[in-house]
């Protein structure tokens, strides 16, 4: 009986080692594509349920079985998928993409961004290419008619005089209609709009609907113009230069009486 034991232990001591002989401890560390440790990344062998993570520092250890045709699968939310086949390595320095997702377009709206498929207001982006083109003297003069809801008229014929621009028509009766203008973060109160140089100019959005209240406050009743200058990039000194001039004459002048004449 006591011989029976023995042997009995003696098997599964051999059988335990025997297992123990045939899986690998896989080592390795998850980073970035600029150099940075990923936390968190679930790293899986291939048809099995053998999961484990990576630590704080992007470090990790997996067991798996001694054969040819080992893979692991490393996965984390915003980075694309990896399949890295072993073949007998023990060590891996894994790099993952961050994964690109097409046709989710980022929209600047106010303070911070929002993607573009959830994005409730109003929001209209203006041609920079287009708008350049035209001579005009102001980025106001060049909005007319390229903006769906956005009014561009003249309040007089006399050269530099205002622009006046409405959007979703007149809200109020005694007030000024004038839409916040917001350059480069800060909002401005009736700017200049021709110190402004067309050609400096990045990108302009315009805020259509009241939900921009919620952003800029009551200022933002006649919508919002956001404007975004053109910053310096890293690379080679480029220079551009553009240029026009104008000329502005009365077509048909009417012959009145002079002040005295009329007095």
């Amino acid at each position: 009986m006591i011989l029976k034991k023995v042997i009995n232990t003696l098997l599964i001591a051999m059988f335990a080692t025997c297992v123990h002989a045939q899986t690998t401890t896989i080592k390795g560390k998850v980073l970035q594509e600029d150099g940075s440790a990923l936390k968190g990344v679930n790293i899986k062998l291939k048809n099995s349920n053998t999961i484990v993570q990576t630590t704080s520092s992007g470090d990790f250890s997996i067991q798996v079985p001694e054969k040819a045709n080992n893979v692991l699968i490393f996965t984390s939310i915003g980075f694309a998928k990896r399949e890295i086949d072993l073949k007998k390595q023990t060590q891996l320095n894994v790099t993952l993409e961050i994964l690109a997702k097409d046709g989710e377009e980022v929209v600047v709206v106010g303070y911070g961004t929002q993607k573009k498929k959830d994005l409730t207001g109003a929001v209209a982006k203006v041609n920079i290419a287009e708008l350049q083109k035209a001579p005009v003297r102001s980025f106001e003069e060049a909005l007319g008619g390229r903006v769906a809801g956005v009014q561009v008229t003249s309040t007089d014929g006399q050269p530099g005089s205002p622009i006046a621009i409405v959007i979703r028509g007149n809200n109020s009766v005694t007030q000024d209609n004038s839409p916040l203008y917001v350059v480069d973060g800060f909002p401005l109160e009736n700017p200049n709009n021709n110190a402004i140089n067309p050609s400096d100019i990045e990108s302009i959005e315009v805020l259509k609907d009241a939900s921009a209240s919620a952003i800029y406050g009551a200022r933002a009743a006649n919508g919002v113009i956001l404007i975004t200058t053109k910053k310096g990039k890293a690379g080679k000194t480029e220079f551009n230069f553009n240029s026009f001039y104008g000329m502005q004459n009365i077509i048909n002048k009417i012959d009145v009486l002079s002040p005295y004449e009329f007095l």
